[in-house]
Protein backbone atom coordinates (compact mmCIF):
# COMPACT_ATOMS: atom_id res chain seq x y z
CA UNK A 1 0.00 0.00 0.00
CA UNK A 2 3.15 2.66 1.01
CA UNK A 3 4.51 1.80 -2.16
CA UNK A 4 1.26 2.65 -4.26
CA UNK A 5 0.53 5.60 -2.17
CA UNK A 6 3.96 6.85 -3.23
CA UNK A 7 4.03 5.90 -7.31
CA UNK A 8 0.18 7.90 -7.25
CA UNK A 9 1.47 10.65 -4.83
CA UNK A 10 -1.35 10.08 -2.57
CA UNK A 11 -0.57 11.94 0.65
CA UNK A 12 -3.68 10.28 2.35
CA UNK A 13 -2.58 6.84 1.73
CA UNK A 14 1.12 7.45 2.24
CA UNK A 15 -0.22 8.93 5.39
CA UNK A 16 -2.60 6.04 6.58
CA UNK A 17 0.20 3.16 5.65
CA UNK A 18 2.98 5.16 7.66
CA UNK A 19 1.09 5.60 10.25
CA UNK A 20 -0.15 1.72 10.43
CA UNK A 21 3.55 0.50 9.88
CA UNK A 22 4.86 2.68 12.85
CA UNK A 23 2.26 1.24 15.02
CA UNK A 24 3.01 -2.22 13.71
CA UNK A 25 6.63 -1.62 14.89
CA UNK A 26 5.84 -0.32 18.13
CA UNK A 27 4.06 -3.65 18.70
CA UNK A 28 7.16 -5.63 17.74
CA UNK A 29 9.71 -3.17 19.36
CA UNK A 30 11.12 -2.34 16.35
CA UNK A 31 11.59 1.09 17.67
CA UNK A 32 14.10 2.42 14.85
CA UNK A 33 11.58 1.55 12.51
CA UNK A 34 9.00 3.07 14.58
CA UNK A 35 10.71 6.29 14.84
CA UNK A 36 11.47 6.65 10.75
CA UNK A 37 7.36 5.87 10.23
CA UNK A 38 5.84 8.23 13.01
CA UNK A 39 8.50 10.75 12.10
CA UNK A 40 7.59 10.93 7.91
CA UNK A 41 4.14 10.10 9.06
CA UNK A 42 4.10 13.34 11.69
CA UNK A 43 5.72 15.75 8.98
CA UNK A 44 2.52 14.34 6.32
CA UNK A 45 -0.18 15.18 8.77
CA UNK A 46 0.96 18.68 9.97
CA UNK A 47 1.62 19.24 6.06
CA UNK A 48 -2.30 18.35 5.29
CA UNK A 49 -2.79 19.58 8.74
CA UNK A 50 -4.86 16.83 9.89
CA UNK A 51 -4.97 17.67 13.51
CA UNK A 52 -6.68 14.19 14.42
CA UNK A 53 -4.76 12.54 12.53
CA UNK A 54 -1.41 13.82 14.29
CA UNK A 55 -3.37 13.29 17.71
CA UNK A 56 -3.90 9.82 17.06
CA UNK A 57 0.00 9.23 16.11
CA UNK A 58 0.46 10.93 19.72
CA UNK A 59 -2.36 8.83 20.98
CA UNK A 60 -0.39 5.40 20.07
CA UNK A 61 3.01 7.06 21.26
CA UNK A 62 1.61 8.04 24.63
CA UNK A 63 0.38 4.43 25.05
CA UNK A 64 3.62 2.76 24.03
CA UNK A 65 5.34 4.84 26.61
CA UNK A 66 3.04 4.26 29.38
CA UNK A 67 3.96 1.27 29.45
CA UNK A 68 7.40 1.25 28.14
CA UNK A 69 9.82 3.33 30.26
CA UNK A 70 8.01 6.68 29.62
CA UNK A 71 4.68 7.10 32.02
CA UNK A 72 5.45 10.95 32.86
CA UNK A 73 5.46 12.28 29.14
CA UNK A 74 2.48 9.72 28.42
CA UNK A 75 0.65 11.07 30.81
CA UNK A 76 0.98 14.57 29.65
CA UNK A 77 0.87 13.48 25.70
CA UNK A 78 -2.40 11.51 27.04
CA UNK A 79 -3.94 14.60 28.69
CA UNK A 80 -3.51 16.50 25.50
CA UNK A 81 -4.76 13.67 23.25
CA UNK A 82 -8.09 13.73 26.32
CA UNK A 83 -8.91 17.33 26.41
CA UNK A 84 -7.61 18.62 22.68
CA UNK A 85 -11.00 19.80 20.64
CA UNK A 86 -9.52 18.50 17.65
CA UNK A 87 -9.25 14.70 18.84
CA UNK A 88 -11.88 11.80 17.42
CA UNK A 89 -14.14 10.49 20.52
CA UNK A 90 -12.52 7.43 19.80
CA UNK A 91 -9.02 8.33 20.59
CA UNK A 92 -10.04 10.56 23.65
CA UNK A 93 -12.13 7.56 25.42
CA UNK A 94 -8.82 5.49 24.44
CA UNK A 95 -6.55 8.28 25.70
CA UNK A 96 -9.11 8.72 28.89
CA UNK A 97 -9.00 4.70 30.09
CA UNK A 98 -5.31 4.66 29.59
CA UNK A 99 -4.67 7.66 31.79
CA UNK A 100 -7.38 5.97 34.17
CA UNK A 101 -6.31 7.67 37.80
CA UNK A 102 -3.02 9.28 36.48
CA UNK A 103 -4.64 12.38 35.12
CA UNK A 104 -3.10 15.38 36.32
CA UNK A 105 -5.42 16.95 38.98
CA UNK A 106 -4.82 20.53 38.56
CA UNK A 107 -6.21 22.51 36.21
CA UNK A 108 -3.33 24.81 35.53
CA UNK A 109 -1.98 22.09 33.73
CA UNK A 110 -1.26 22.51 30.33
CA UNK A 111 0.66 19.95 28.33
CA UNK A 112 3.39 21.20 25.67
CA UNK A 113 2.88 21.58 22.23
CA UNK A 114 1.79 18.74 19.70
CA UNK A 115 4.98 19.58 17.69
CA UNK A 116 7.49 18.85 20.89
CA UNK A 117 5.56 15.94 22.46
CA UNK A 118 5.91 14.17 19.55
CA UNK A 119 9.37 14.68 18.66
CA UNK A 120 10.09 14.13 22.66
CA UNK A 121 8.25 10.73 22.25
CA UNK A 122 10.11 10.06 18.97
CA UNK A 123 13.40 10.24 20.90
CA UNK A 124 11.99 8.71 24.11
CA UNK A 125 11.25 5.40 22.48
CA UNK A 126 14.06 5.20 19.57
CA UNK A 127 16.54 5.82 22.73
Amino acid sequence: GLQIGRELEDHWTILACLKNLGLISLIQENLVSAKDYYTEAFEIGTKLQTKPVVLNILMDLAEFLSTNGGPDLAVEMLTLVSNHPSSEQSTKEKANRILGNNTPHTDDFYPRPIEILIENGLNEIAE
